[in-house]
């Protein structure tokens, strides 16, 4: 995720995403990179809180796995 700030002031912002979690003991969710933001491992809301100056740009970068045994079927949402 690539964020730029085109104003001619500073702001503050906060991006929320969200990663899969399990409710099946077999299955695990596994957050490999998150790009120093806040993990709720229970719901699974990533939260980037960051001020950016005039004409800045970051970027962040979520990477997560899931693991499960080739017998199940599984479906992300």
């Amino acid at each position: 995720t690539t964020v730029k700030n085109n104003k001619d002031q500073g702001i503050n912002m906060m991006i929320i995403d969200q990663v899969p979690v399990s409710t099946v003991d077999d299955i695990e969710v596994e957050v490999e990179k998150k790009s120093g933001a806040d993990f709720n491992k229970e719901t699974g809301e990533i939260i980037w809180e960051f001020a950016l100056k005039p004409n800045e740009t970051k970027e962040f970068e979520l990477r997560y796995n899931v693991k499960y045994p080739k017998h199940r079927n599984l479906r992300l949402e």
